[in-house]
């Protein structure tokens, strides 16, 4: 039996956050790893930026954090 939305007890979906790496150069893709590792809010996050970039500065700040 599938819950209905206006069911009290209905997990309610995350909201989704879209968080852009910005310049490259910067320290957006840094942060933006840092505030995906860091996990402490109630919402789904996307990062939007190169994977590759993201990861190399991830593993450059020490971040231990799964990029897709």
């Amino acid at each position: 039996m599938s819950k209905r939305r206006s069911d009290p007890s209905a997990a309610a979906p995350l909201p989704r956050l879209v968080l852009t790496s910005g310049e490259p150069a910067g320290v957006g893709p840094e942060l933006c790893a840092q505030i995906a590792a860091a996990r402490d809010f109630d919402a789904e996050l996307v990062c939007l930026g190169d994977p590759g970039l993201l990861a190399d500065r991830a593993r450059e700040a020490g971040v231990d954090v799964r990029i897709q």
